[in-house]
Parts: C-alpha cells; structure tokens; sequence
C-alpha cells in the first residue's frame, strides 16, 4: 500500500500525455470553425471524457484507501526551487501571450511574484514566506474566474475546461500545502489527490497554442513531491564554539533536535554540540569562558557565550540502563557516528557542520520527511535503556505528525509499564506537550502509552455512556473534546480529565437512560490527585479543578448571568470555561455548527462587557465597609453579607453603582437582617 504513489504518479502522467495529444487533434479540427473553437462532437470527446472518468474514479479510491502518510522524494538538489522557477516561467510567458483581460494579466502578475518568491527562498534553503505561498493560490481563483467570463461569451466549455479544472485543482492544493507548512492538522490522502489532479489537468491541457505554458507548470506540480532539507544556518556564537573547537584539532557537530528543526525550517530552542574533545580538553579549549561542570561525568560540559548556555558533550557510547532512565557507564568515542547510534529516534539521531554539511547514518531525514517514526537500531533496547523516550516518542509523532513504523510502536507498547519509575516532574513536562499537540485519533492511538501513566483514564475507555445525548464512549468523547480546545496546556489538561470520573458516578434510569450526577466535582477531585502526583504548577492545578468543577454550569449569552460569572471568574478563566463547555457539546457528536454559533454569541457578549465595564468585585462598588459601619453595621460577618448582597444586585442590573443609591439599599438590607 505505500508504495501506491509510486504507481499512481506514472500513470497520471501517461494518462495526461494521452489526453494532451487527443487535444491536439482537437484544435486542428478547430481550425474550420469560424470561432476556432472545438467541434461539439468531436470523436476524440469520448475517450478523453473516459480517460479523465477513469482517473477520477481511481483517485476517489485513493482518497479514501491509500496511505495515510504523504508521497515525498527527499533529494540533495534545489528540485523545487527549479520547480518554481519553470513556474516564474510560465506566468512570465502568459504575461505576453494574454490580451485584452485585466484579471487574466493581473492573475499572472500575481503568480510571477509568488513563484519567484518561492524559487529564491527554495533555492536559499529557506522556509518561503506566506505571501509567496499564496500568490499562485490568489493566481489560481483569478484564472478561473477569467476562464468564466471567456465561458459566458463563447458559449463552449469544452475548449477551457481543463484548464480551468486545473486552475481550481492547483488552489486547493496549494492551500492544502499552506496547511501542511503552518503545521495544521492535514490529510495527507487529500493532498495526494488535489496534486495529481492538477497534474493531470495540466498535462492535458497542454496543447496547440499553450504547450510551453502548461508544461511548465506540469513540471512546478512534479517538484512539489520532491523535498529538499533547508540549509541549516548556525547561529554566530554556535559557528564559533564549533570553529574553535576545530581550531584547537577537534571535530565539532550540532546534534539532536536543532538540526531536525532546523531541516523543517523551524527555529530551534536551543542548539546541542558534540566533539571528539574529552570534557577537561573542552574547558582548556573555552579557557576564559564560564563553564558549567556538573554534567562532566557524563561528558557534558556547559559553555556561557553572550548570556546563553550552550552544551558540548563527548562522542560517547552507554552501558545498560538499570533504572530505565540513566547509563550505568559511559564510554567516550572519537566518531559522530558512534555517538549518534545511541540516540532515540532517527530523526533525532543527525548531526550537522557547516562545513562538512548533515551526517545523518540512520536515514532520519528520509523518516522526517516520509513522516515516521523509528526508533535507532533495536527498538526494545532503546526504550529499555529509558522509559522517557516511550513518551517522547508520542510527543514527537503528536507534534511532527510522524506514523510509528510498527516495531517501534509495538515496543513502545509492551515496555510503556516501565514508565513507572519516571520521575513525576518528566512525565508531566512530557504529557503537557503531548497534550498541546494532539489531534482526533492520537489519544485512542496511544491510549495503552498515555493510560498507563494516567490510569485514571482506564475506566474511561470503552465506557459506553447509554445516553441519547452521546454518541461516543467516554475516553473517545475525551478525545473530541481535547480536540476542539485551543492549545493551551490548561485548558488541554481540564479538557483531557473534565470527565474522568464518569464511570464511578453512573447511573441508569428505568428506561435505561444513562445518568452521572455529580461526576463534574468528583472528576475536580480526581483531577487535583493526578496534577498533584505530576508536580504540576499549583497556577496550573487550580485553573484546572476550577473549569471541571463550573465545567457543567449554565453559560447563556444574557447579560445579567455573564456579568455574574465574570465578576466571580474573571475573563481569561471566564473564556476558557466557554471554550470547553463548547467543546463538550460539540463532542457529543451533535450540532457542532448551533455550538459554534452559540460560543461566538457568548464570546462577543464577554468582550463587549469586558470592554464597556469590566469585572466588577466587590472592592469596585461605591460603597465599603467604613460606609456600612457609619450605617449602623457592625464590624464582621455582616458587612461581608451585605457586599456580597449589594454587588449581586448591581450585577443583576437591579441597581446602579451608586454611592447613594448603594446606601439606601444598605439601610433597607440592614433593617431586614
């Protein structure tokens, strides 16, 4: 099955070449026509039609049965940038070929600016810009609408319409491909299918008067299944620790995940070096620097350049992993290679020299870009030797969109009770990425992974909820509702456990209806015993507990109820509790687009009472205590009932903010207490 693209791809050739020589034939024939348009009943209309009906049938298969992960062919050469280019080439050819049509000329402006962008930043290694992204997709509608207008005067859509078809193809695909590099959740089976439909198109379009045109932007969709890794730029004080470290006789790489991002086009948090230099000749090396030494034993020695960090480790080899966590001894090596066969997963296990260029023994950049995941070497041993790598495993396929290859998942399952010897802190640092970057299906997934460190969940998974209002088991709901949060690690945390007391509170009614009273407190609860054994941060922990524990609490777009709830949350807990009680609904499998519209009423009543008054406590009235005890009140409990009745009054929009307005109501409340 994965290698369908590799079969598909020809065909699509060979069935638009076809199409483009029928299409030929056509416009000779045309040339009897008074208009030079096609004959309507040219003999050649059938087979193309068949032609064009065979492919779409195969894609619409493809759609729905081919694989998940996308067709790329990662290449050394600046394919894309050239790829680009021939595009730059044919809008600048149509520039001269097009008369009399102010959106055709304006279309082909816009897509000469847009590929030549792309082909100097392809060609640069750079990640292109998002305007150059989307000049050829502005290109693209401006065509078809263009190929429309030609349409209505010459009353024959036969004669544009695969050039408009792939017009329309090209846009789709070209915004799906601005998914894929802003990082959003895509269908990589669609984009396929996008891609070679425009292809087809194309190459069949490509006839009589337009041939160089076509062809050339036959040739810019071609480069786009090829990948070329971004140059990697080092930053300054990174290219001088490695050239003195070279200067001194030693070799000297960035490792690890800087150069993963860096492939991506990603700017990396922090750069990772390794050298061949023991750590005492490291500190010899940076003599007059800050050091940091803690790390010695295990090879690493820290070096401060300009206020920032940077670590150098020693070549190096490990023993066995008693603990599943730490090396019980270290051997240092002279060769990167040695080094980076110790490493987790291949696309971690590269390194990089500007002047030597990418080291990478394990195949991790044709895994990053064919998006998968696979462990160096014996994936039981890797994960044997630390347990942490089973859950960076998930955090790396979650964020990069990689597929475990099958060996490395099954292993990652069978050795995920190993976990249990984490320490609290990583596990949670490491769930809280998870848990920012999942999309639908990661969560059931890994669920044998996640729940064996959140055994809470257990329960949760299969658990039928016997109501009319689910249509999905509890631990699937979970996921949904995950889903269709922002990314915001604590609003992904309340919305991963606002029901993981479900199953202890279920009931069932005498029809069988299914019921859990109370399970909004209980699940707090349970939320707060799991955020505490993580070490979560107490901020964190209580933000939490509060959205489960009000997650069930009425949420209208009337302004009395809002004004109260703001008082008492304030916004930003406030937005959130709005965010997740319409992910909740939405994840009943039920009126998703009335749930959206619902939040926007709710969030554009939140704004508009945020700008215009504000969150109103107590301390904001126009009355304070010394003004009650003036009234006769005593000092204590019954000046806090009587704010707290005041400010339930004004919220209510029962009473003005008054000073003497206020007072008057005091007196009144006094003589009834």
């Amino acid at each position: 099955m994965k290698n369908l693209p590799k079969l598909f791809l020809p065909f699509t050739l060979l069935s638009g070449i076809v199409c483009g020589f029928l299409r030929n034939e056509m416009y000779v024939d045309a040339q009897s026509d008074k208009l030079g348009l096609i004959p309507l009943h040219h003999p050649n209309y059938p087979i193309l039609y068949g032609i064009a009906a065979l492919l779409a049938v195969l894609l619409i298969i493809y759609r729905f049965a081919g694989p998940k992960r996308p067709y790329q062919i990662v290449t050394k050469l600046p394919i894309a940038g050239i790829g680009a280019g021939f595009g730059a080439l044919a809008c600048a050819y149509m520039l001269f070929k097009t008369e009399g049509s102010t959106l055709l000329l304006v279309a082909q402006a816009m897509g000469l600016f847009g590929f030549w962008g792309l082909a100097t930043a392809y060609f640069a290694g750079k990640k292109p810009s998002l305007l150059n992204m989307l000049l050829p997709i502005f290109m693209c509608f401006g065509m078809v609408l263009g190929n429309l207008t030609l349409w209505t005067k010459l009353n024959q859509t036969q004669d544009y319409l695969f050039d408009s078809l792939f017009y329309l193809f090209a846009a789709i695909y070209g915004i799906h491909r601005l998914t894929c590099a802003s990082g959003q959740k895509t269908d990589y089976r669609a984009g396929f299918v996008w891609g070679q439909a425009a292809l087809f198109c194309a190459i069949a379009a490509a006839a009589y008067g337009h041939i160089l045109y076509f062809v050339s932007l036959s040739l810019w969709l071609l480069s786009t299944f090829f990948v070329t890794p971004c140059k990697m730029v080092l930053p300054t004080p990174v290219e001088k620790l490695i050239k003195m470290l070279e200067r001194a006789g030693y070799t000297a790489y960035a490792v690890g995940g800087c150069v993963r991002d860096g492939m991506l086009g990603l700017t990396p948090k922090d750069y990772d070096l390794c050298t061949n230099a023991k750590p005492d000749e490291i500190a010899k090396v940076f003599d007059g620097y800050e050091l940091v030494r803690n790390g010695e034993k295990h090879g690493t020695v820290g070096v401060v350049v300009d206020k920032c960090l940077y670590e150098i480790t020693t070549y190096r080899t490990e023993g066995s992993y008693a603990d599943s966590r730490h090396p019980d001894w270290v051997e240092f090596v002279d060769d990167v290679c040695d080094d980076l066969a110790r490493r987790d997963f291949t696309v971690n296990a590269m390194a990089f020299n500007p002047a030597v260029g990418y080291i990478d023994p394990y195949g991790g950049t044709a895994d990053l870009f064919h998006r998968t995941l696979r462990a160096v070497g014996n994936p039981k041993k890797r994960f044997s030797e630390d347990a942490l790598r089973i859950l960076r495993g998930v955090r790396f396929a979650c964020r990069f969109r990689l597929i475990p290859q099958k060996d490395t998942l099954q292993e990652m399952v069978a050795l995920a009770p190993t976990m249990d010897r984490l320490a609290s802190e990583r596990v949670y640092s490491e769930l809280t990425e998870i848990l920012c970057h999942i999309e639908e299906g990661d969560l059931l997934l890994y669920k044998d992974i996640l729940l064996q460190v959140l055994p809470e969940l257990v329960p949760c998974a299969d658990f039928c909820q016997h109501s009319r209002h689910h249509r999905y088991d509890v631990l699937r709901h979970t996921e949904m509702v995950l889903c269709n949060v922002p990314g915001d690690a604590t609003l992904r945390w309340a919305a991963l456990l606002h029901d993981v007391s479900k199953p202890q509170t279920f009931t069932r009614d005498e029809k069988g209806e299914g019921h859990f009273h109370g399970h909004a407190g209980e699940s707090a609860r349970v939320a707060e015993q799991i955020l505490l054994r993580l070490k979560a941060p107490a901020a964190l922990r209580e933000e939490v507990v509060t959205l489960i524990t009000h997650h069930m609490d009425l949420l209208t777009p009337e302004k009395p109820l809002l004004r109260r709830r703001l008082s008492k949350y304030g916004e930003p807990t406030l937005k959130r509790m709005i965010d997740l009680q319409t992910a909740d609904r939405i994840a009943t499998g039920y009126k998703k687009e009335k749930h959206l519209r619902d939040r926007q009423k709710l969030v554009d009543m939140l704004k508009k009472l945020s700008k215009e008054e504000g969150r109103l406590e107590a301390k904001d009235l126009a009355i304070d205590g010394h003004d009650l005890i003036a009234l006769g009140y005593e000092e204590g409990p019954q000046i806090g009932q009587a704010m707290h009745h005041l400010l339930q009054q004004v919220l209510d929009g029962k009473l003005p903010n008054d000073h003497e307005t206020l007072k008057a109501a005091a007196k009144e409340f006094l003589n009834n207490l």
